[in-house]
């Protein structure tokens, strides 16, 4: 299951390599592959945030393998988005780098939150799991702020499509609030009783 979940995940990056070697690039490559390869961390992001709630609410135990490998491709893609823009949109100017991270708010943001998921990335292994006990879960409660921080950082760097990008926001609060387990009881009742999780 893992190979074959990285080997899914892995396929919109062999799709851009397609289509930049096959079309050429356009007019703003930089812009182009910083948009995608954002939009594509944030989606995997959601989808490793929406394993739980689908679990609690059906049988789809089958999902609970693809939260970890969900979580770290979203990582994956998060940590090319940063380094496009570092490298590529940057050049490694570092004065440039600390000049944006002060003025623009979208860009300490998606810092922030790539700070955040590092952790949880190099710690999303049973042996760090097992040594750090409870400690494990409290850490990787980073994920809800890591991926606000995501869906702000992509409504923020929109600048005038606000509205039309706030749905990420949207979306990542939904899930999170699918955490409350009260809602969960709530929405069981309008499951088919085959489908509706044994207490």
């Amino acid at each position: 299951m893992r190979y074959f979940g990285w080997s899914l995940g892995l396929l919109p990056i062999l799709w851009l390599i397609y289509v930049f070697s096959v079309h050429g690039s356009g007019p703003n490559p930089v812009t182009d592959v910083l948009h995608l390869t954002g939009l594509w961390g944030m989606g995997f992001l959601m989808g490793s945030l929406a394993v739980r709630p689908l679990v609690q609410l059906g049988k789809w135990r089958a999902l609970q393998s693809w939260k970890k490998i969900l979580g770290l491709l979203g990582f994956f893609y998060g940590a090319i988005h940063s380094l496009i823009y570092m490298a590529l949109d940057q050049g490694w100017d570092w004065g440039e780098l600390a000049d944006d991270f002060t003025k623009r708010i979208h860009i300490r943001f998606g810092m922030i939150a790539l700070a955040c998921l590092i952790p949880l990335a190099l710690t999303s292994n049973l042996w760090s799991q097992k040594k750090l006990g409870r400690k494990w879960k409290t850490l990787h409660a980073l994920v809800f702020p890591a991926v606000l921080l995501v869906g702000l950082h992509y409504m923020l760097a929109r600048k005038t499509a606000y509205a039309e990008a706030s749905w990420a926001l949207v979306i990542t609060g939904f899930l999170i609030l699918l955490r409350w387990k009260p809602l969960i009881l709530r929405l069981q009742k309008f499951l088919p009783p085959s489908r509706r999780k044994k207490s």
